[in-house]
């Protein structure tokens, strides 16, 4: 666990917090085109990370999910 934490540190991450009522469904459509989301913790918000290069095919797929992310 520690070793991929570090890889992550290296190749650069961003933390995101998603709202709306599809915030799941985002994070499904992520799971289908191959983004690799880590440390999600849920509730009303949800906040997980990604890495740097998966962050704008994110954006994209939070605008078609009607999701807000920060």
């Amino acid at each position: 666990m520690f070793t991929i934490n570090f890889f992550y540190f290296l190749k650069g991450y961003v933390i995101i917090k998603g709202s709306g009522k599809s915030v799941y469904e985002l994070i499904n459509r992520c799971s289908m085109h191959g983004i690799r989301i880590f440390n999600v913790t849920g509730g009303e918000t949800v906040k997980f990370t990604v890495s740097r290069k998966d962050f704008f095919e994110l954006a994209r797929l939070a605008r078609e999910s009607h999701t807000r992310i920060k």
